[in-house]
């Protein structure tokens, strides 16, 4: 039996002291870890898995202590509230006097991981601005939201700020049907995102690229795979041939920790055939570090005469086009992408899903008027 502890997860035992919910964890297949809480009350032990898996390696420990960070404070709300209940009493007894960041939390736990991002962004902002966590909902106002709207765009591309900021206001609604307050003090507040055009290939462009030599062949095998599956590189980089199955594509993705499944187009497998006689390990890719990528990608565009300004992430563009341009559906074309919801496909492709819909306009008979 393996006893190997990853570092970020060494620390449980003294986290665990003196708490009666105990933060636990159970390695997975795929070689994550996955947290969860264990408590016994009245004789009977409860689990509580929270869909937070940790990586325990050396890259990831700053993620992975993210995440820690973000359970304790979880399992301190809980310990808070399995007190009240079991005492009959309540900490605070006036609605709008409950502590927003506490209330944050737990509709976050209910949501994914966007909805985690977010809440950290929050706690950066109030951090910023040296303010004190325990806010209740009193205290914010108009201009606080504002500020926190202006701080996260100062920090991120404006889509995800204002992904974030959509979440940060539809907590207030929530808080406005559970009867907390009677208005939203962001109301009124807006980040408009700038549509940025998504650089993508053509199908015959990837076919010139197949067909055009390139200094490292693990790369442009990775590229064009991606191109037709859709997998960002973080996912190229750790899938393994393990993770084909029943000509499926099973993997779950690094940035969202969603599980994936995408049907095997016939390109991807012939470059996993190909792979197979170039690789001498489990992983299907061995890829070097994203600024040597870089460089043999504009070398490799160069010989083939593509001009375009073209990363690695462009693949996974050229996917999703491909998908929306031979008419696969936007909830489909989100689920292969991993995206957590169609509005977010949308959003992202939004210039071509509008020359789609003109297109489709274009398609309806005239008559004469």
């Amino acid at each position: 039996m393996n006893s190997y502890v990853p570092r970020i997860l060494t620390g449980l035992p003294n986290l665990n002291e003196s708490k009666r919910i105990k933060i636990r964890y159970r390695k997975l297949t795929n070689d994550l870890y996955s947290i969860y809480f264990d408590l016994i009350i009245h004789n009977t032990r409860q689990r509580e898995f929270l869909k937070i898996y940790l990586r325990g390696t050396n890259n990831s420990y700053k993620e992975d202590k993210q995440k820690l960070n973000y359970v304790v404070s979880l399992r301190d709300f809980r310990e808070t509230e399995l007190m009240q209940k079991q005492h009959g009493f309540e900490l605070i007894n006036t609605k709008r006097e409950i502590v927003f960041l506490e209330y944050l939390s737990r509709l976050a736990e209910k949501k994914n991981k966007n909805w985690f991002s977010m809440l950290q962004q929050f706690k950066h902002f109030l951090k910023h601005k040296k303010l004190n966590d325990n806010l209740t909902f009193s205290e914010i106002e108009p201009k606080l939201c504002q500020e926190f709207a202006d701080f996260m765009l100062s920090n991120l591309k404006d889509i995800t700020a204002k992904s974030y900021f959509d979440k940060f206001k539809s907590c207030f609604a929530h808080a406005i049907r559970a009867g907390i307050i009677e208005s939203n003090p962001a109301n009124g507040i807006h980040i408009k995102a700038k549509v940025v055009k998504k650089e993508y290939l053509t199908i015959e462009e990837i076919q010139i690229l197949i067909n055009t030599y390139s200094q490292n062949q693990h790369v442009k095998n990775a590229f064009i795979f991606s191109c037709f599956s859709g997998l960002r590189l973080s996912d190229i980089n750790s899938i393994k041939f393990t993770d084909i199955q029943d000509g499926e594509i099973k993997i779950r993705q690094r940035k969202t920790q969603n599980l994936v499944t995408i049907p095997l187009h016939k390109i991807v497998y012939f470059v996993i055939e190909q792979q197979k006689l170039i690789t001498k390990n489990d992983y299907i890719f061995n890829l070097p570090s994203k600024t040597w990528i870089s460089v043999i990608l504009r070398k490799w565009f160069q010989a083939a005469k593509i001009s375009k300004n073209i990363t690695f992430h462009n693949s996974r563009h050229t996917f999703a086009t491909l998908c929306i341009s031979n008419d696969i559906d936007l909830y489909t074309t989100s689920k292969l992408l991993g995206h957590s919801s169609v509005k977010t496909t949308e959003q992202v492709y939004a210039n071509i899903t509008d020359k789609k819909k003109r297109d489709a306009i274009k398609r309806i008979p005239d008559i004469k008027i």
